[in-house]
């Protein structure tokens, strides 16, 4: 893990294992939304900088990045991981979160992707760029947003399989 802390790369150029991924600028002037889907359908949503939610194929919620923290799923419980510094060395120390503080972060998630869904229904949006250049990134997050439910759930594993 690295020392210091770094503001994400630039996304749309670079994040190759989404390979359909769209950069949309609001129109209300908040921060970039990057959306990109991996090659087995798994989305991620990274909403600026912060936050970010990443899901599976069953369109469970398997990695987080809220509040400047990493969050995983483990057993279809969130943990945090919470950053310590002792002598030069950063360790990521697991804490479980208390079921309120993760019924909260997924009806803050909830909120967001239907502010999202909106907002892309709406057209309130810019497309600033998408990879490949002929995929419909807006219309697959469309119907994955309308497919998902109405509430999140939690994956039994950080990873996508």
């Amino acid at each position: 893990m690295a020392r210091e802390e770094q503001p994400r790369e630039d996304l749309l150029r670079e994040a190759v294992t989404l390979v359909e991924r769209a950069e949309l600028k609001p129109a209300d002037g908040s921060p970039s939304i990057v959306v990109g889907f991996r090659a087995g359908g798994e989305i991620s949503f990274f909403m600026g900088e912060d936050p970010v939610y990443q899901f599976n194929r069953l369109q469970q919620l398997r990695r987080a990045f809220v509040d400047g923290q990493p969050i995983k799923a483990v057993a279809g419980q969130l943990v945090a991981l919470e950053r310590h510094r002792a002598e030069g060395q950063l360790t990521l120390i697991a804490r479980p979160l208390l079921p309120s503080e993760q019924q909260q972060l997924l009806d803050h998630a909830q909120r967001q992707l239907e502010e999202l869904g909106r907002m892309l229904a709406s057209g309130q949006f810019q497309l600033v760029g998408q990879v490949p250049a002929e995929a419909n990134v807006v219309r697959r997050t469309i119907d994955w947003l309308t497919q998902h439910g109405p509430a999140l759930t939690v994956a039994d594993t950080p990873n996508v399989h």
